[in-house]
């Protein structure tokens, strides 16, 4: 009976502490935690009422995704990019450019209107200071353009550099419209391509 509870308890566990990963990572890429802040194990333990344990694997996860910084005798806190990191992370489009031509292969109208609908979501944040929705939508383009792709590995490699991303735009300055500037970017390059995209199906 004992081992049949513990078989039912291990998947709430997981549950849990995905749930935990998540509600941290939506908090630090939107902001709600900036680059810097201190994560104390006992504090999170206490709010999301898991252990200690629980709450050091969350925080494990969070920095093998570089979102977290773990420094041995002062604990945890929300990764901070250097300014070479920050240059490194400010150009995610030459991956898009990469992916350009499979993109191109497989976008089909439905995809372009899904595009413009995030465009128009995350303008709208921005014009209602809304800087995580803002953040949320901006990540959310540069995602669904590379799932047009098909390519897995890609949009999951773009998925963690807008994440990180997150940290840039937080560092340098709160509502901050490089974002904006990035998006607008890739939906000229998306909307440039449409008639060549449609002449190629014929």
């Amino acid at each position: 009976m004992n081992n049949e509870h513990r078989l039912q308890a291990a998947p709430a566990l997981q549950d849990k502490d995905e749930s935990i990963y998540r509600a941290l990572m939506t908090a630090i890429v939107e902001h709600q935690l900036p680059p810097g802040s201190k994560l104390p194990e006992e504090a999170l333990a206490e709010v999301f009422a898991v252990s200690r344990t629980g709450i050091r694997k969350v925080l494990q996860r969070l920095a093998a995704v570089q979102l977290v910084t773990l420094t041995p005798k002062r604990g945890a806190h929300v990764t901070s990019p250097s300014v070479e990191e920050s240059g490194d992370l400010s150009h995610p489009a030459l991956l898009e450019v990469a992916n350009l031509p499979d993109v191109l292969a497989r976008c089909q109208p439905p995809h372009l209107a899904a595009l413009e609908n995030i465009i128009q979501r995350e303008q709208q944040a921005h014009a209602a200071h809304d800087g995580p929705a803002a953040i949320r939508h901006s990540a959310d383009f540069h995602i669904q353009l590379q799932a047009i792709s098909g390519n897995s590995v890609l949009t999951e490699m773009v998925t963690r550099l807008s994440q990180r991303s997150s940290l840039v735009i937080a560092a340098r300055a709160p509502g901050d419209r490089a974002a904006v500037a990035t998006i607008t970017s890739s939906w000229s390059v998306c909307c440039g391509i449409k008639p060549c995209s449609r002449s190629a199906r014929r």
